[in-house]
């Protein structure tokens, strides 16, 4: 019914996740649970929800947006699919803010027999309190490694060593980087940076508020420190040995690859202007379940991101909504986070582009008879060289909102909002008298007879 017809014009999109198909593509890459001792859990960092237990277990893989945390006395060793090898200690929270790898050939060689990563590799981590010791191979030159913390960031090309933070009862945080091998590029809190070389580390405080007290120390790692170190950087190196390169490019590329398809419901933009305060909605139309979304915006001034504005729909999709004006040609990156299987969390990211209206899909079958003047059977003569806005000898200046002639709503500066459509026109649907009028324009003058009232008027083109 015309009475219960939308103003907000919308399409439905498909949106194919992107993911590495093949060789020299990029995606999301693997970071596998090799060892865990005790309690060990993970988090998804978009829903602050954690993975059920049975999901964490040696072998299982997770991805970007996720955190993992270790109990006391409980330690853990993640395998990344680019060969590098992260040991978490007891009682430390480690986040995984991205991780992407260019997919590559497998084969049998081992990682024991590794002295380079085997694709390029882009990894930003953070620890935000705990022990951990990195080995990380040595990264192609386009690659980057960067670890975060409080007291500062370490950019890392493939070296050893090791990075703790410790918070303080009184609510200071304090810690450094100490190294065994290679040489990392270290920056504190202040802005300073300094390259730290093999048996070299660093000693810094940060307040509470998050700024450096005093100046970071220079040390000189001791003997039984880096001994230390490096027995766990080589137990983990040990465990790691085996894995085969088949079985680190089958472990990126199932995470690179899903089957997930997610709709995308895009207002249609005009050529010329943007429908302001127009919603973009994100269903979830697959069996899996989606644990959050987190959508960020290309070319769009206001929002950048948003995450879990979730909600339920009557058929049980999960969507999010955002009321966003929207321009033709903007790019919509869309990131969901779901479970592929049982005890897995992956997250998928995809692109949309917001369409433009086609005149000629709304004018099916219009003849044009030059300088933006159509005529069409139902409509009769029109120009539509300004649209959405048209001209309409009989009626004036008309604004369309639509993409499909058998459901257009029109906005006239006498009539306001009235709908029509090629199989009902001239009769409208007025929204703001909530009545059925007919146009008739037989005469040199527009005249309206409403159907409720009873009454004709003429229409001021």
């Amino acid at each position: 019914a015309a009475g219960n017809a939308a103003t907000t014009v919308s399409q439905t999109v498909i949106v194919q996740p992107v993911y590495a198909s093949g060789e020299g593509e990029s995606g999301a890459g693997a970071v596998i649970l090799l060892n865990i001792e005790g309690d060990v859990r993970v988090q998804n960092l978009q829903s602050n929800n954690y993975l059920e237990t049975e999901a964490v277990a040696e072998g299982q893989s997770i991805s970007a947006g996720h955190a993992v945390e270790t109990g006391e006395q409980a330690k853990v060793t993640l395998l990344f699919s680019n060969g590098s090898v992260t040991t978490l200690t007891g009682k430390s929270k480690l986040s995984i803010l991205e991780f992407s790898q260019t997919a590559f050939a497998g084969g049998t060689e081992t990682l024991g027999s590794l002295k380079e990563e085997p694709s390029s590799s882009t990894t930003q981590l953070e620890l935000l309190y705990g022990d951990l010791v990195f080995d990380v191979l040595k990264l192609n030159e386009i690659s980057s490694y960067v670890l975060n913390s409080p007291i500062g960031k370490t950019v890392i090309k493939g070296t050893i060593g090791q990075l703790n933070v410790t918070t303080n009862t009184d609510g200071t945080v304090s810690g450094g980087i100490n190294m065994v091998e290679g040489l990392v590029s270290y920056t504190d809190p202040s802005g300073n940076s300094a390259d730290v070389p093999a048996s070299q580390g660093t000693v810094v405080q940060v307040s509470a508020a998050g700024s450096q007290i005093g100046t970071t120390q220079n040390i000189v790692v001791s003997t039984a420190a880096s001994a230390a170190i490096a027995n766990t950087a080589t137990a983990s190196a040990t465990a790691a040995a085996g894995v085969s390169l088949n079985q680190l490019a089958t472990q990126a590329l199932a995470t690179m690859q899903s089957s997930l398809t997610v709709f995308v419901n895009v207002p249609i933009i005009s050529r010329q202007t943007g429908l302001m305060n127009q919603v973009l909605r994100v269903e979830n139309k697959t069996s899996a379940t989606i644990d959050a979304f987190k959508l960020t915006f290309s070319n769009l001034k206001d929002v950048k991101n948003i995450y879990n504005r979730t909600g339920t729909d009557a058929e049980g999709n999960n969507y999010v909504e955002i009321p966003q004006t929207l321009n033709s040609g903007d790019a919509i990156d869309v990131a969901v986070s779901y479970y592929p299987t049982v005890h897995s969390v992956s997250e998928i990211p995809a692109t949309v582009t917001v369409a433009a209206i086609d005149i000629n899909t709304i004018w099916d079958g219009a003849a044009n008879v030059g300088d933006g003047w159509l005529k069409i059977d139902w409509f009769d003569l029109f120009n539509a060289d300004q649209f959405p806005w048209i001209f309409h000898p009989a009626m004036g200046w008309i604004y369309m909102l639509g993409n499909d002639s058998d459901n257009l709503w029109m906005w006239h500066p006498e009539l306001g909002w009235h709908w029509t459509s090629k199989s009902v026109y001239p009769q409208i649907y007025l929204a703001n008298d909530t009545a059925w009028a007919f146009l008739s324009t037989a005469n040199a003058t527009t005249q309206i007879y409403n159907y409720q009232t009873g009454e004709w008027g003429v229409l001021a083109p």
